[in-house]
């Protein structure tokens, strides 16, 4: 009887995945076989593959940051300042329950010639006694170095006034005056009236009492006047879209 011999083949050697072993585009990878991975995500510090931001955004940051030290700045004067201010000032002031004074400065020769609060601003004036001015009525300040002078603008109805101060040194005025100006501004408008005249319309925010306060200021002097019916009609229209109460009475 004759003996069959059968001869199996060979198994090919295995060898490691190379790079070069994937899969073609438009075919599907073998069974088995792992799915090729995407380049990694930059780590954090690798700058090289991070995009730098939009422009607009780094001014928005920059803009933050300034914001955020001139706060931190404010809470220090405040810190700084101790609690006799408060009880020294509070009769000559006649502060409002609650009104928390944040910082004040001196006149170059003596004693204070300035207070601000949460609420209001404090001027002493030749005759020693104190004005008050409060934030929602501020419409900016303003620091002359050589004069050493503070000049606080404000909105009177219709017209600016200004205050002028002299102080050794204005500290941390300038700062917590943006911020609390910033806090009370509810917006700004410029509306047209007919005629092609406009009136720019600026609401306030009275801070302890959240009462808006309404300034408007004509583009022309003599026809303000004239035009009271449109510019109560626009503001009434301005007070319907915002949904808050228009303005009792014009100044």
């Amino acid at each position: 009887m004759r003996e069959t011999r059968m001869t199996m083949p060979k198994a090919a050697p295995s060898r490691r995945l190379q790079a070069s072993d994937t899969p073609q585009a438009g075919l599907a990878p073998r069974a088995g076989s792992r799915p090729a991975i995407p380049d990694p995500l930059p780590r954090r510090g690798d700058a090289s593959k991070l995009a730098a931001p939009p422009a607009g955004e780094t001014a928005s940051l920059t803009s933050l940051v300034r914001a955020r030290l001139a706060v931190l700045s404010v809470v220090w004067r405040r810190l700084s300042m101790g609690p006799s201010l408060a009880v020294t000032l509070r009769a000559q002031l006649s502060l409002e329950r609650g009104e928390r004074a944040l910082s004040a400065c001196c006149h170059p020769s003596d004693g204070y010639a300035l207070v601000a609060t949460d609420r209001a601003l404090y001027l002493r004036g030749a005759d020693d006694r104190w004005s008050r001015h409060g934030w929602e009525e501020v419409a900016r300040v303003s620091w002359d170095h050589a004069a050493r002078r503070l000049t606080v603008v404000g909105l009177c109805g219709g017209s600016p006034v200004q205050a002028i101060v002299a102080l050794r040194d204005h500290g941390t005025i300038l700062e917590l005056a943006l911020e609390r100006i910033t806090h009370t501004r509810l917006g700004q408008w410029s509306l047209p009236l007919p005629g092609g005249e406009h009136i720019l319309v600026d609401i306030r925010r009275q801070p302890g009492t959240g009462r808006l306060t309404w300034s408007v200021r004509h583009s022309g002097s003599e026809s303000g006047r004239a035009a009271r019916p449109d510019v109560e009609r626009a503001l009434t229209s301005l007070a319907q879209h915002l949904g808050v109460s228009p303005p009792q009475s014009l100044a």
